[in-house]
């Protein structure tokens, strides 16, 4: 399963990353909403191509 958070917080988010993929989860992180929203986006359109 593919996860990815959306986090300012940098040692929140490098810390629910590291315990994530200790449980087999692949992940990605992004810093803000709009950068969630373009990754997602993005990932959508690599899908259907």
């Amino acid at each position: 399963m593919r996860i990815l958070i959306v986090e300012d917080d940098t040692i929140l988010s490098q810390t629910l990353q590291a315990v994530l993929e200790k449980e087999g989860f692949s992940v990605d992180a992004v810093a803000d909403g709009a950068s969630g929203v373009d990754y997602i986006l993005l990932w959508m359109t690599a899908l259907m191509g």
